[in-house]
């Protein structure tokens, strides 16, 4: 049985739904850097579906920080274990490129329906950025390649190799076809 057939009989969720959740969420944490916050724990678990719509919604705003302050530049050690960027880990200075980290994360487990543990999605040694075979290896059948492209750039050890979230959502809208988004999405601000 072909993936495609696999997920209309609902044991998955359409790439293209994928996609829309993917985007969704991207432009949801864009709002918050464009007004100079960071999330700090972008996680699977701080994604919420919309029952009936799919509408993805991000939550959890308890570790959030103005960009703008110091403070949120220290080595302040926050976040969830299997979603921290390297910076977290090793203690040193960030800014909001630790969400595009962790946003890699989500997708990671978006596109494998498998979670991060120590033996899913395993950091690499010495730069703890994720092995962009295993990301390869792991994605369902069917995966947009553009998609793996956007999750290995983002989930790059060194964040000034990082992808931005503006080329994010660029790659993820030029995706075509696939979906159409609404222009309308939501943020809780606070």
């Amino acid at each position: 049985m072909k993936a495609e057939e696999k997920e209309k009989e609902g044991e998955g969720i359409l790439w293209k739904e994928r996609v829309k959740i993917a985007l969704q969420v991207a432009l949801s944490i864009s709002y918050l850097h464009q007004h100079k916050i960071i999330h700090r724990d972008v996680k699977t678990e701080n994604v919420l579906i919309v029952k009936g719509s799919g509408t993805a919604k991000l939550c959890d705003f308890g570790f959030s920080r103005s960009n703008n302050d110091d403070a949120a530049k220290q080595k302040t050690f926050c976040g969830s274990e299997w979603f921290e960027a390297p910076e977290i880990m090793f203690c040193m200075d960030y800014d909001e490129r630790i969400d595009v980290f962790s946003y890699g994360v989500v997708l990671c487990e978006l596109v494998s329906r498998k979670a991060p543990s120590m033996s899913v999605f395993r950091r690499e040694v010495p730069g703890f950025g994720i092995n962009s075979e295993e990301i390869k290896s792991r994605a369902n059948e069917g995966c947009p390649p553009a998609l793996i492209d956007v999750i290995i750039a983002a989930v790059e050890a060194d964040p000034d190799q990082r992808i931005s979230f503006a080329e994010v959502i660029a790659r993820l809208k030029g995706m075509g076809g696939i979906f159409v988004v609404s222009l309308f999405y939501s943020v809780f601000v606070f």
